[in-house]
C-alpha cells in the first residue's frame, strides 16, 4: 500500500470487521487493466461491498465510465477524480498505479470479486446480528411476533441484491426506466410477466409483474353448505349452522375441539338434497357440499382396495348404489370419541348412571355437564346406565328425552348408536360397527344454507345429532398450473382451505383431463389411468410448492417465501384465501385485521419482487342485484383490499345463478381494476368436471 489509512471501525463492531484489502486491490486493478474484468465484476459486486471508502469511490468511477462507454484506466480514473476534487481522498495517482501493479492477473478478477463479496456478507451478518440483539433488549413494548419478523427481514437483507437506499433521485431512476422501455420494445410484443395461461388476459396485462398484488375474487364456492337448522356439536353442547360464528369451537372428526376461522353468508337458491344414512340420520346439504367417504373399489370397478376420498353430494348421488344388487357404495366413518377435559361433577358418573338406569324416576335427564365430560367420565356414566342389562349392549327407557340423552352419550363415545321406538319403550342399540352407509340422496326444494371453515388439518367437523363427519371448503390453481407446469417458474400455493392432496388431485384432473368426480369416487377407467400416467411425470417435476398449514399468519408466509426466494428463485405466490388468514396482533375489528393482512401482502410482493395473487371472497352484493355481476365494492370485510391491489379480477359465472343460462360453461374474468393498464372483461370456458378454466379458443 502506498498510503496509510486508519482502521475503519463501523458502528456495532467491537473489533476490526472481516475484510480482505488485497482482494479489493486486485479487483480494482483487474478492472483498470481489462474491460472484460469489469463485466465479470459488476455482476458480483456493488460499491458498498468494498470495505475501504477509497475503494468504493474508485469502483463507482470505474462503473460510471464503463456505463458511458468510455475507457476506464489509471489515466481516465485520475482525470475523473480531479473533476470531482477527490484525488487526495484516494491517495493520488500513485495509489492508482499501485492497484495495477499488485494484481497478479486481470483474468482472476471475478474470483477476487467473490472473495470481496463474501467478506461484505460477513460484515452485514455481524451488523444484522447486532441489530437483532438490540431488538431483543429494547423490544419490551412491541409484539414479539413483530420483532421476530423484523429479525427475519434483517437476515434476508444480508444476501439480497437490491440497493439498501431509501430514496433515489429521479435523474438516477430515468436511465433504468428507459432501458426497461427499450427492452420491452425489443420483445416485439412478447409477454414480460408471469403468464396466466389465458391469452386475452395476458394480452391485457402483459403477464403478472413483479411487485404486483393481484386480487382474484368470487362468491364463496359457488357451494359446500348445510341447511341453517343443521345441529353442530360443540365442546359445551350444541349450536346450529345458522347460529355459529367465527371464533366459536366445534368438534372435529378426530373428536377434538376445533376453532371456526371463517363463516359464509347465508346462501339461497342453491340446489339442495337430503342425504340419508343407514342409521336413519338425514342431513340437508347443497349439491357441492363435500363429504369424506370410504369407497370400496370392488363395488364400483373390478378389483382394488377400499380408500377414502372427498366427494360432493352430487357425486355421491351419481354413484350411490352398485348396479347389480343396489348395495351402498359410500360409507362415512363414525367419529372418534370426543376428546374433552375432565370436569368437576357433583356425583360420580357411574353412580348417576345406576340411578338413571333404574325405574321410578320420571322426568330425569342426563345433565349437560356429564355429556361433555372427559372420555373416562362418560364411559363410567354409560357403564352405570347399562349395569344389570344381562350383557345386552342396549338401553331402554320409557321417556324419550332420557333416551335421547343416552343416544348422544353413546355417539360422543364413538359408537354408531341408533334409537328405535317399540311402542312402550325407546331402545338404544350399540352395534359393533364403525361406519354408516349413505343409502339415499334425494333432491328437495332449495333452503337457505351456510358453511364454515375450521382450523384443523383435515378440514373436518361434525354435523347433525348423529355427529356425522363432514368436510368444509379454481382459478388460482389455473394460474399456478400455467406458471409452474407450462413455463417452469417456481410457484408456491398457500392453501388455507384445501389440503395438499385435494390440490394435487385437482391439478392432475385439470392437466390429464380426467373427471375429478371419477378420481374421487374410484370410477376411473383404463383410459383415464393412461391419461394420468402420461401427465404425471411433467406435473411431478414442476417447480410447484404447496403449503396447507391451517391458520397461517402473514409472518409465517413471509418467512417461507423469503426462504423459497433464496433457495429456489421464487417467481409467483398464491394465497388461498385472504379471509381465512389471521393476524397475531390484537385488532379492533375484523376489517382492521384484514386491512393489515392486505398491506402485508402488498409489502411481500414488493420486498421479494414477485407477483402475489390473493384469492378473496365477495359479499352478497351480486346476489341482491338483477344482473348478478360482481363489482370491486363487493370485496368482503375491507375496502383496503381494493386500495392495496394493483389488479382486481372478479370471477362471474352466469350459470351459477341460472341453470338454463345460454352461457352455460362460460365464465367472465372481469378485470375491474388495473393500475398499469385498461380494464376489460375476458371470457373463458369453465370445465367443472376437470376443475379448471381454459381459453375459449382451446375449448
Amino acid at each position: 500500500m502506498s498510503i496509510a489509512e486508519p482502521p475503519v471501525f463501523e458502528p456495532g463492531f467491537e473489533r476490526t470487521p472481516p475484510n480482505n484489502i488485497e482482494a479489493e486491490q486486485s479487483v480494482l486493478g483487474g478492472m483498470l487493466l481489462s474491460k472484460d474484468a469489469i463485466a465479470d465484476v459488476v455482476e458480483v459486486l456493488r460499491a458498498d461491498d468494498f470495505y475501504r471508502p477509497a475503494h468504493q469511490l474508485i469502483y463507482d468511477i470505474i462503473t460510471d465510465l464503463y456505463g458511458r462507454g468510455d475507457p476506464a484506466d489509471a489515466v481516465t480514473i485520475f482525470g475523473e477524480l480531479q473533476k470531482r476534487g477527490e484525488v487526495a481522498r484516494v491517495g493520488g495517482a500513485a495509489y492508482l498505479h499501485t492497484l495495477t501493479a499488485v494484481v497478479p492477473t486481470a483474468a482472476n478478477a471475478g474470483y477476487y470479486a467473490r472473495i470481496v463479496r463474501e467478506q461484505a456478507i460477513l460484515r452485514r451478518l455481524i451488523e444484522a446480528g447486532t441489530r437483532i440483539v438490540s431488538f431483543g433488549y429494547g423490544g419490551q413494548d412491541e409484539e414479539v411476533d413483530d420483532l421476530v419478523d423484523r429479525a427475519q427481514a434483517e437476515i434476508y437483507k444480508v444476501t439480497e441484491r437490491r440497493t439498501s437506499e431509501d430514496y433515489v433521485p429521479l435523474a438516477e431512476i430515468m436511465p433504468g426506466a428507459l432501458d426497461e422501455l427499450e427492452a420491452i420494445g425489443g420483445r416485439s410484443g412478447q409477454m414480460v410477466g408471469v403468464p396466466t395461461g389465458f391469452q386475452d388476459l395476458d394480452s391485457l396485462t402483459n403477464g403478472l409483474h413483479p411487485g404486483q398484488m393481484i386480487v382474484v375474487a368470487a362468491r364463496p364456492a359457488i357451494g359446500k353448505a348445510l341447511a341453517l337448522d343443521t345441529p353442530l356439536p360443540t365442546p359445551d353442547g350444541w349450536t346450529t349452522m345458522g347460529e355459529v360464528s367465527r371464533g366459536d369451537r366445534l368438534i372435529g372428526a378426530d373428536g377434538r375441539p376445533t376453532r371456526v376461522v371463517a363463516v359464509t353468508d347465508v346462501l339461497r337458491d342453491r340446489p339442495c338434497y337430503e342425504v340419508e344414512f343407514s342409521d336413519g340420520t338425514v342431513i340437508v346439504a347443497d349439491a357441492l357440499h363435500q363429504w369424506r367417504t370410504t369407497v370400496d373399489h370392488a363395488l364400483v370397478v373390478h378389483g382394488g382396495p377400499a380408500r377414502q376420498s372427498v366427494v360432493t353430494t352430487e357425486e355421491i348421488a351419481r354413484t350411490l348404489h352398485r348396479a347389480e344388487d343396489g348395495w351402498p357404495v359410500h360409507a362415512v366413518a363414525v367419529t372418534a370419541p370426543f376428546d374433552l377435559p375432565e370436569r368437576d361433577l357433583p356425583l360420580p358418573p357411574y353412580e348417576l348412571g345406576l340411578t338413571l338406569g333404574g325405574t321410578g324416576f320420571p322426568g330425569r335427564r342426563v345433565p349437560g355437564a356429564y355429556l361433555r365430560a372427559s372420555t373416562g367420565q362418560r364411559r363410567a356414566l354409560l357403564a352405570g346406565l347399562l349395569e344389570g342389562r344381562d350383557g345386552q349392549i342396549r338401553f331402554a327407557a320409557t321417556e324419550g328425552p332420557l333416551a335421547g340423552d343416552v343416544l348422544e352419550l353413546a355417539l360422543s363415545l364413538g359408537h354408531r348408536a341408533t334409537m328405535r321406538d317399540t311402542g312402550d319403550h325407546h331402545v338404544i342399540d350399540l352395534p359393533e360397527v364403525s361406519v354408516r352407509y349413505v343409502v339415499d340422496v334425494r333432491a328437495v326444494p332449495s333452503v337457505p344454507v351456510r358453511c364454515v371453515e375450521v382450523d384443523n388439518a383435515d378440514h373436518m367437523y361434525l354435523a347433525g345429532r348423529a355427529c356425522v363427519p363432514t368436510h368444509n371448503s379454481t382459478l388460482g390453481l389455473d394460474f399456478a398450473r400455467s406458471a409452474a407446469i407450462r413455463h417452469g417458474m417456481t410457484t408456491v400455493v398457500f392453501s388455507l382451505e384445501m389440503s395438499r392432496n385435494e390440490i394435487t388431485m385437482r391439478l392432475l384432473s385439470a392437466e390429464a383431463k380426467v373427471a375429478l368426480h371419477a378420481m374421487r369416487s374410484g370410477t376411473m377407467t383404463d383410459d383415464d389411468w393412461a391419461k394420468l400416467a402420461r401427465r404425471m411425470g411433467e406435473v411431478a417435476e414442476a417447480p410447484l410448492f404447496i403449503d396447507d398449514s391451517p391458520n397461517m399468519s402473514m409472518m409465517e408466509i413471509r418467512a417461507k417465501c423469503r426462504r423459497l426466494k433464496q433457495r429456489n428463485d421464487l417467481r409467483f405466490v398464491i394465497i388461498d384465501y385472504l379471509q381465512l388468514m389471521s393476524s397475531p396482533k390484537k385488532t379492533e375489528s375484523r376489517q382492521n385485521e384484514v386491512s393489515e393482512i392486505s398491506r402485508s401482502i402488498k409489502l411481500l410482493a414488493k420486498e421479494l419482487e414477485v407477483p402475489v395473487i390473493a384469492i378473496s371472497q365477495l359479499n352478497r352484493g351480486p346476489e341482491q342485484r338483477t344482473d348478478k355481476r360482481p363489482m370491486v365494492s363487493d370485496l368482503r370485510e375491507s375496502g383496503s383490499i381494493e386500495q392495496d391491489a394493483d389488479m382486481v379480477i372478479l370471477l362471474h359465472r352466469e350459470d351459477a345463478y341460472e341453470r338454463e343460462s345460454p352461457r352455460a360453461g362460460e365464465a367472465d374474468l372481469i378485470v375491474a381494476k388495473h393500475r398499469n393498464g385498461p380494464t376489460a372483461t375476458v371470457t373463458v370456458a369453465f370445465q367443472g368436471h376437470y376443475s379448471r378454466f381454459v381459453d375459449m379458443a382451446s375449448h
